[in-house]
């Protein structure tokens, strides 16, 4: 599930998961990548990061590293193999998720890590930017011209991500199954549409294999 800052992506994420009867995995990335890095959840984070002066820093650095400049400070070396483990090590463990029973996994590219696993349903939750400013402004208990503030850093750092490891926006409608406005619509209608259409997916793909195989599905 991708969703853009204010598109109530968290709230909805958890729900399908409880709907579903899967693990939503949101937080635990972080938690787990520090682990195999050896770095505090907030560094590990590829995600939320993205707006600060050390991930424009690390963004200039991987940049050089992709397009052969040798000359640059010695010290960048240390940075861009941190930039490096850190994308793979969220990859691993997004992965896992997706191969440990099933999960609702949420944000950090995993519709572009996971586009070739099978039976993945892709989701993207968006809306117009002045709805969501209204939602972070009442989630957030903030006056709009901060959760506008709010918005642009957050959207940017999700964005600046996926765009610099995997070469697409990630608003981009064609790379979902589902795309839903969910400013307009109660979070509860959109919990109900994406269990129903993971459920379809999942009724297809047994379908499917049951066909392939000769053995009626379940």
């Amino acid at each position: 599930m991708s969703a853009s800052y204010g598109a109530n992506g968290h709230l909805i994420g958890s729900g399908v998961a409880e709907k579903l009867g899967v693990p939503f995995v949101d937080a635990v990335i972080p938690a787990k990548v520090g682990e195999r890095l050896g770095v505090s959840a907030a560094t590990a984070d590829v995600e939320r990061q993205g707006s600060s002066r050390w991930a424009r820093f690390l963004d200039s650095t991987v940049y050089f590293a992709d397009v052969g400049v040798s000359s640059r400070p010695e010290e960048m070396y240390d940075v861009v193999a941190l930039a490096s483990q850190r994308r793979s090590a969220t990859e691993e463990v997004i992965r896992q998720a997706a191969s440990d029973g099933g999960a609702v996994i949420y944000g950090r590219g995993a519709a572009l890590v996971l586009r070739d696993h099978p039976g993945v349903l892709r989701v993207r939750l968006d809306g117009p930017v002045d709805r969501r400013i209204a939602v972070i402004s009442r989630t957030e208990g903030v006056d709009e011209v901060e959760a506008a503030r709010l918005r642009v850093e957050t959207d940017r750092a999700r964005e600046q991500y996926v765009r610099r490891y995997y070469g697409v926006d990630p608003r981009e409608g064609r790379l979902y199954h589902v795309v839903l406005d969910s400013t307009v619509l109660a979070a509860s209608s959109c919990v109900a549409m994406i269990v129903a259409a993971a459920t379809a997916m999942a009724r297809l793909r047994e379908e499917t294999t049951a066909s392939a195989t000769g053995q009626p599905p379940d």
